[in-house]
């Protein structure tokens, strides 16, 4: 009947009834409804008022709505621009009761969340929770043992979705009773009994002693969800626990509550895929890359996504650290864009933003899952935190000391630590018994960004460069002989960390600083399998810093020995070339390190037997200077098997005291008595037992036994003048 005449007039009546009808069940729903129903309400006001967008009532309602599903700043600007609109338009204000909701949304109105009740239910999908069985367990165990239970961890981690399946598990079991109460809208310690009230139904309790009241003699598990954002709401958990006994708390904050009685449950991000698996049958098993394949989308979206590189969908797990929040953000454009895809299109994912529409604001993208900790943060806590972004890995509480500089204040270690209990920095595994700090790749991205911002990136990269260049020389001095197993793990623990203290010297035009740092770590590259990177790094820097820097010549030795592994004739080159600016410098640690080497690979005979005695004389000469003095083994490799051109393999330490008197006799015989041995890695032992014996002849030395040679040449380990160090 629409072409007739009386249509318009006849519907109109009944679209208005309709339209009241709709707003009438929507006001229904927000004072007694449940928080699963508000979204559905939200979309068909938002309809509504799309198609009228001057009804007054519509925007009070949908403001209400927006304000139960925690998005008070939508609600917000949801008024201020009905408000534009019909003072633009109509030349009015709003009415009075769309300027009351304003004002109750504005001071969090504890009753508009009236009715606002989640009572646990199962989820209907099986494969909505994913990865979190043992989590579950534990926090029931704890649960049994504790009335107050507080799950933390990083924002993004899954703490409410793990809450309301303990809260599923705890309704499905006879006379099970719980509830889970949304705190996310409420800032007032004050508010909260009110607010919990108001989601239990029935009679309001404006105080904690009213709302105990009421909870007495119920068994009940409440859990308090959202908590970080609430000052001091510590002693109003603790006040209901002694009014109500029978109640038991869990709450979900990224930091906790510090009251008696509370145990902390730290729900860490979903397991990662090891970073070498890429096979996509194995890697669907890893929780996730589980989760993520379940939220990708409809069957064919999982097959394709099942189909693709396994590599690739390990790197985007990896990328957002396994947080189920990022891992949701991203799946739909997984489905969309397939691994590969996502990888190359979304570069940053901190500004991915998630495609459900009924996501709180703080959910919409990584970053605003992090401000909202940060936020919260007071300024020194934030400058430490996006400082801590120059680390590389992890690292100790000396480097974060160097790192934080000193505006931070000097209780560094207590900021330090209010940061891992807000789960905005990690515990790192620790190394040779010394805690570790790290943060999230994701958390990381976001402070890094804050540095950059704040315009102290150079600065800060350049005072952590200086640190890891003053443990490079400690390195350098204690790497070798007794107590240095500490010292290697360490370099390997701090590989990273050394690559961006020798990029960032690089990047500020500090090439003699450059240099030292990668000479210094000549260590690590020996001892991590990392030979090929260090002859890349050592002649980057050879070729950056000026002839006349005092590393040059024992830094051009190093670079022999990386060079005799595959070219002998090279190295010869490199390692006269080492002595000849050691001599016109006049530096003579330098040159025992060059003529040492050169005695080791001299293709002559004669020729080896002059520079190891050079050696000697020079060493007589640096006698009472401190020294520090590498055996061969570990670090001179001309040939590919050292071992078997010894004859045999090599003890790891087999030693022995000697008299200093008996092992420079022996070190004297072995320059004497084989001239006729060819080049080869047996000869670097006489160097050694000539300086390290000269150096200190009146120590007793420890002494090691090579299956070719007696059991007695292995210099003692002594401290080094700065880094300037004697190799061999």
């Amino acid at each position: 009947l629409a072409d007739r005449p009386f249509h318009e007039a006849a519907a109109r009546p009944l679209e208005e009834q309709r339209d009241r009808l709709v707003e009438d069940r929507a006001e229904l729903v927000l004072r007694t409804g449940a928080d699963d129903d508000v979204p559905g309400v939200a979309a068909e006001l938002q309809g509504l008022l799309a198609a009228q967008p001057w009804r007054e009532r519509t925007t009070e309602l949908l403001m209400w709505a927006l304000f139960r599903q925690s998005r008070q700043r939508d609600a917000l600007d949801l008024f201020d621009r009905t408000r534009r609109r019909l003072d633009e338009e109509l030349g009015v204000d709003p009415g009075p009761a769309l300027r009351a909701m304003h004002a109750r949304v504005l001071r969090q109105d504890p009753a508009l969340l009236a009715g606002a009740v989640r009572r646990a239910r199962r989820a209907p999908r099986l494969d909505s929770f994913v990865g979190r069985d043992d989590d579950v367990r534990r926090v029931h165990d704890l649960l049994h043992r504790a009335r107050l239970v507080t799950l933390t961890g990083p924002g993004g981690a899954g703490k409410t979705r793990l809450a309301e399946e303990v809260a599923a598990d705890v309704v499905a079991r006879p006379g099970g009773d719980a509830v889970v109460v949304e705190l996310a809208a409420v800032e007032d310690p004050a508010l909260v009994p009110a607010a919990v009230a108001a989601r239990l139904g029935g009679q309001p309790a404006g105080t904690v002693e009213a709302l105990a009241a009421r909870l007495a003699g119920r068994e009940l598990v409440l859990v308090l969800d959202n908590l970080e954002q609430i000052p001091d709401v510590g002693p109003v958990v603790t006040g209901l626990l002694l009014g109500a006994p029978s109640v038991r708390v869990l709450a979900t904050s990224r930091q906790p509550l510090h009251v008696a009685g509370e145990h902390c449950s730290v729900v860490d991000p979903l397991p990662l895929p090891a970073a070498e698996e890429s096979d996509a049958a194995r890697l669907r098993d890893v929780p996730s890359v589980a989760l993520l394949l379940d939220r990708a989308g409809a069957e064919g979206a999982r097959a394709g996504v099942a189909a693709a590189d396994g590599a690739a969908l390990r790197d985007l797990v990896r990328a957002v650290d396994g947080l189920p929040l990022a891992l949701e953000i991203v799946a739909p454009w997984l489905a969309a864009l397939g691994a590969e895809g996502v990888l190359a299109e979304l570069r940053d994912v901190l500004d991915v933003r998630g495609r459900r529409s009924d996501a709180a604001a703080r959910h919409r993208t990584v970053r605003s899952a992090i401000a909202w900790s940060h936020d919260r943060l007071d300024a020194g806590h934030q400058r430490l935190l996006a400082r801590l972004s120059v680390l590389r890995g992890s690292g100790d509480l000396d480097a974060v000391r160097a790192i934080a500089g000193a505006d931070t204040g000097p209780a560094v270690r207590d900021t330090l630590l209010d940061l891992v209990e807000r789960n905005l920095v990690r515990p790192a595994e620790p190394v040779a018994g010394a805690p570790r700090f790290r943060l999230l790749e994701t958390v990381r991205r976001f402070a890094a960004d804050r540095l950059t911002a704040g315009g102290e990136r150079e600065a800060t990269e350049l005072r952590a460069a200086e640190h890891f260049a003053r443990w490079a020389a400690d390195l350098a001095r204690h790497g070798e002989g007794p107590g240095a197993d500490p010292w290697l793990a360490r370099a390997v623990a701090e590989a990273d960390n050394l690559r961006a203290a020798m990029d960032a010297f690089e990047r500020s035009g500090r090439t003699e600083d450059h240099l030292q740092l990668v000479t210094d770590a000549v260590t690590l590259w020996m001892t991590a399998g990392l030979e090929g990177e260090g002859e890349r790094r050592l002649r980057r820097a050879l070729g950056a810093a000026p002839a006349t820097a005092a590393a040059v010549p024992v830094a051009t030795t190093f670079l022999a020995w990386f060079v005799a592994v595959h070219d002998l004739h090279a190295a010869r080159r490199l390692v006269q070339e080492a002595a000849d600016r050691a001599r016109r410098a006049g530096d003579e640690e330098g040159l025992a390190v060059a003529l040492s080497f050169l005695g080791d690979i001299a293709a002559d005979p004669e020729a080896a037997r002059v520079a190891s005695e050079e050696t000697f004389a020079l060493a007589q000469r640096l006698r009472g200077r401190p020294h520090l003095v590498r055996p061969a083994r570990r670090t001179l490799r001309p040939h590919r098997d050292p071992a078997a051109a010894l004859g045999g393999p090599l003890p790891r330490r087999h030693r022995r005291p000697v008299s200093a008197a008996d092992a420079q006799a022996t070190a004297r015989s072995k320059v004497t008595s084989r001239p006729s041995t060819p080049p080869g890695p047996t000869r670097p032992l006489t160097s050694v037992a000539v300086i390290a014996l000269s150096c200190h002849p009146s120590r007793a030395c420890s002494l090691s036994t090579f299956s070719s040679l007696s059991p007695d040449i292995l210099p003692p380990i002594m401290p080094s003048r700065s880094s300037t160090t004697l190799y061999s």
